[in-house]
């Protein structure tokens, strides 16, 4: 029987109206319309985010055999169906970090370079994770670029440009691959769930998106972990996430807001015979009063929200700012073993005993 495929592979765009990033796509879909392309393009940005998708679009597209005038691949011709299957003869596809030295760029490349395509007008060499080569296969590559055949392009694909050769990053045109933002990965999310027939619990969603770092991918894997725990709601995204009961933030917080020392230690215990991620705890907390800081400066209500509402209810501006400052600095140095669990129960305590201190100071009376 044939493993199933992953959400990710599942629902990955084939095309540019579903893949986001509005401004490379613009640049690749005005090059399609005056049939005029670089030779090299450089697309940089983190994981997860679309840059080998967005180059195997746009080699759908070069070798299209129904796309017209059209600045899409169709995506039904046979030459569309095998670059998706990454089966096309034209449209080579490799990952750097399996094959990073010279002799694999020379084995990769310079055997089919001069060769004419087989279907079409262009050969097209897609290169993840170009920044693992070698410093001597960067070299090698520069010099395929610097005076390629005009029937090949190349796509390099890099979260680390840093790491490339300054001479090769000069020979591509550059395209910055940018995160995507948590509503629109948010509604990515939705419009996965509906179509996989799912229940859809926004707000657990939204929670997955918000802990994904713009990565597309990295939701898709926390929502496909979210529906084998039996959905998508609050509940079940704490427990991918390793942050426990969605309650469990809340009562920390509150217990530190109220400076009730017995509760934090116990919540503490709670944490570790649970095996919770105690940084993930700790980031969801953080999480929470970061959208109680953005709805106190925007005038928005949360009295409703079940988590935000009564924590929103408790905390002061000024509370809620050296409260997260203190969890900021915990997740910073969190990094395991022992020292991480007196670390967690440390910062609760530290944080209930500031905040104990400053309501004594406000209860002074001034000096005349």
């Amino acid at each position: 029987m044939a493993e199933a495929a992953t959400l990710y592979n599942k629902y990955r765009p084939d095309k540019f109206a579903d893949a986001g990033q509005s401004i490379v796509v613009r640049v690749l879909q005005s090059q399609l319309a005056s049939g005029r392309f670089p030779a090299a393009y450089l697309l940089q940005g983190p994981a997860g985010c679309g840059k080998t998708t967005i180059a195997r679009i746009m080699a759908a597209a070069m070798v299209c055999q129904e796309r017209g005038d059209s600045l899409e691949p169709c995506g039904v011709c046979k030459n569309c169906c095998s670059v998706k299957a990454r089966r096309h003869r034209d449209v080579i596809e490799e990952n750097c970090a399996d094959n990073s030295g010279i002799d694999d760029v020379r084995t990769i490349i310079d055997e089919r370079l001069r060769i004419a395509p087989s279907v079409g007008d262009y050969r097209v060499f897609i290169l993840d994770e170009v920044q693992r080569l070698s410093r001597d296969a960067q070299g090698a590559m520069l010099k395929h670029l610097e005076e390629p055949p005009p029937h090949v392009k190349f796509f390099l694909c890099t979260s680390e440009p840093d790491k490339l050769l300054h001479a090769l990053q000069t020979r591509c045109q550059r395209h910055v691959i940018k995160p995507f933002s948590t509503e629109a990965l948010t509604a990515l999310l939705v419009k996965v769930a509906t179509a996989e027939g799912v229940e859809v619990d926004e707000d657990g969603l939204t929670m997955l998106a918000e802990s994904s770092s713009g990565s597309a991918r990295q939701g898709l894997v926390y929502l496909e972990h979210a529906l084998e725990l039996g959905g998508t709601g609050i509940e079940q995204a704490a427990q991918v996430l390793g942050r426990g009961p969605s309650g469990l933030c809340r009562d920390l917080l509150l217990a530190v807001v109220e400076c009730q020392d017995v509760s934090l230690v116990r919540m503490a215990d709670v944490v570790k015979s649970e095996g919770l991620d105690r940084s993930a705890v700790f980031e969801e907390c953080l999480r929470i009063l970061t959208n109680i800081q953005r709805a106190m400066v925007l005038g928005e209500d949360l009295a409703a929200h079940p988590i935000q509402g009564p924590v929103a209810a408790k905390y002061k501006r000024g509370s809620l700012n050296a409260v997260s400052q203190f969890l900021v600095d915990a997740v910073s140095k969190m990094r395991g073993g022992a020292a991480e669990e007196a670390l967690f129960q440390l910062t609760l305590l530290r944080a209930s005993e500031f905040i104990r201190t400053k309501r004594a100071e406000a209860k002074k009376p001034v000096e005349a």
